[in-house]
């Protein structure tokens, strides 16, 4: 009896002993920003802040694996002067570009035919007033699971929520899905949309320094 309860005593430690060797490089991996001359995912993702790319989102709707429409919704005022970054503790950060200093705006105002000409600036210390702390962010490298949350304000910034696609260190995609009931020929159809966002860097921040 006594070299049976031994027995399962080593075993529970042995399992117990790989199960922290597993544990320890999983986690040694997933917090590393890079790995070798490479950016790990949590590197690619906090390399920098984050701003749309474009004027909107692609909203596509789905019947089954069929695309029935697809259309632009562009974005509020507030959506296209936030920028976020987000952080490898897993905090959120995010300020708006009405919030800079007058030198900052003004080299980031359109001209008379509308364009920026100094898009990847880089701000100076103080040049943004305002720096608001968001909620949290998660993501998972296994399924591609994404959530940001902006936590409690008044702009009306909801969290994003969704799949994140194409990873780089300077653009990704969050493709956000949901589900609504319709009809199609008289008859009860349910329907898949799928929200397209494309963020990328008004600038990077230097990881090898």
């Amino acid at each position: 009896m006594f070299r049976y309860v031994k027995f399962i005593s080593v075993v529970l430690m042995s399992i117990g002993i790989i199960a922290f060797i597993l544990n320890s490089c999983f986690h040694s991996h997933k917090y590393q920003l890079i790995v070798g001359d490479k950016l790990t995912p949590l590197g690619r993702f906090t390399y920098g802040p984050w701003e749309a790319h474009l004027d909107g989102q692609n909203v596509a709707n789905y019947m089954g694996s069929k695309e029935v429409t697809s259309v632009a919704r562009f974005f509020s005022d507030v959506e296209r002067q936030l920028t976020f970054e987000l952080l490898p503790d897993g905090s959120v950060k995010y300020w708006f570009k009405s919030d800079y200093d007058t030198a900052l705006a003004k080299r980031l105002s359109p001209d008379k035919n509308g364009e920026v000409h100094d898009g990847k600036y880089k701000p100076m210390k103080g040049e943004i007033k305002k720096i608001y702390r968001g909620d949290i962010w998660k993501a998972n490298y296994t399924d591609s699971a994404v959530a940001i949350n902006f936590g409690k304000n008044d702009f009306g910034l909801s969290p994003l929520v969704g799949k994140y696609t194409q990873l780089g260190s300077d653009y990704f995609e969050i493709r956000q899905t949901s589900f609504f009931d319709s009809t199609y020929d008289g008859k009860p159809t349910t329907y898949r949309r799928v929200v397209t966002t494309l963020f990328s860097h008004p600038y990077t921040n230097s990881l090898t320094k």
